[in-house]
């Protein structure tokens, strides 16, 4: 196995190909365990080992599944806690990739999904014995923006039988398009934004409008409030900026509408001097820049729950905006292989 020496967050595995057991550095997350008196553990490295301290069985839930990896090895130098692929599948496996995420399925019933990041197979856990009980699913289905029945149960909670009234009061009858487009293998390889607004009332600081922007690759959204359609320029380069920075690459494409705020010489110049298309959609085609827009009816869905359920008055609007936004990025999105937004742009589970 390779990779770069990072940091990996506790809640993470690594699918290895080569290790010859399950290899655990954390004694809490064991079932049962039997100590054994220290023993090295080969490594790649010939002039080295790490300790074994001992063995036994780790019950971990993995994509809404439990498994119990049994014979796990308790090494506590690890950098990574790493599953060996030859002991958690013994007949036929397929391995399917799609761009930085892939699925592994076998004939044993079982079907694991994760993220490439570094070189590293990555999977998401979560202890079964972690899973709240003692809060209600109303409780939890208001708390995640009156998320669907699919998405609540990806995230291992309890699901409700009866339909949310809240929802079906804000529910917005609209097909997808996101199909339209090709597929985005890394961030920033597109992007789309829309403008929304005029927005009444307006929020307390006079803001009338916000700019979303989509990355298609991870559906990852960032939202800012502007109080003018001409100050949706000045925000995009900021946001430009930060994403640049974040992933050490430029933008290759841009869509969006042929609203006058989007569609100027500001925009045109910046596309050449930055070397990204702006591609623009046609008139009354919402399909041609569907990301955005879908985003959009998803996120003002989202508010009107939020402000709803709250009882706070109407002008309250950006901030329940804002919420629906951050539950939208770190909530699994089903079309992503049950992976948060937050996790696949960032690179760090929620």
């Amino acid at each position: 196995m390779t990779g770069e020496n990072i940091k990996i967050d506790s809640q993470e595995l690594i699918i290895d190909f080569g290790a010859t057991h399950h290899m655990i550095k954390s004694r809490s997350l064991f079932s049962s365990f039997i100590k054994t008196s220290s023993i090295g553990v080969s490594t790649g490295d010939l002039d080295s080992s790490l300790l074994l301290k001992g063995s036994g069985t780790v019950d971990i839930l993995i994509n809404n599944q439990i498994f119990s990896l049994k014979e796990c090895l308790l090494v506590p130098n690890l950098i990574y806690n790493l599953i060996s692929l030859l002991r958690l599948c013994k007949g036929d496996l397929v391995i399917s990739q799609f761009g930085a995420l892939f699925t592994l399925k076998s004939d044993e019933k079982f079907e694991i999904k994760g993220r490439i990041f570094n070189n590293l197979m990555r999977v998401e856990y979560t202890l079964p014995s972690a899973l709240v009980t003692g809060t209600t699913i109303d409780h939890w289905h208001q708390q995640l923006g009156h998320p669907g029945n699919q998405i609540i149960k990806s995230m291992a909670l309890p699901t409700q039988s009866v339909p949310c009234s809240i929802f079906d009061l804000n529910k917005i009858h609209k097909n997808s398009f996101n199909n339209f487009f090709e597929w985005a293998n890394k961030p920033l390889d597109c992007v789309h934004i829309d403008l929304v607004g005029l927005i009444s009332p307006s929020f307390l600081s006079g803001n009338q409008y916000f700019l979303t922007k989509v990355d298609q690759s991870t559906s990852f959204k960032i939202v800012q409030l502007v109080k003018h359609k001409s100050e949706a320029f000045k925000q995009f380069v900021i946001v430009m900026t930060y994403m640049k920075g974040l992933h050490d690459r430029s933008l290759k494409k841009l869509v969006s509408d042929r609203g006058g705020e989007l569609m100027n010489s500001n925009f045109k110049l910046l596309a050449e001097t930055q070397g990204f298309v702006h591609v623009f959609s046609s008139p009354n085609t919402p399909q041609h820049n569907g990301y955005a827009k879908q985003a959009n009816r998803t996120i003002l869905k989202k508010t009107r729950c939020l402000l709803n359920s709250s009882g706070l008055p109407n002008h309250y609007w950006a901030e329940a905006l804002k919420m629906a936004v951050f539950l939208s990025n770190f909530i699994p999105t089903p079309s992503r292989f049950n992976l948060s937004p937050y996790s696949l742009w960032t690179g760090n589970p929620p």
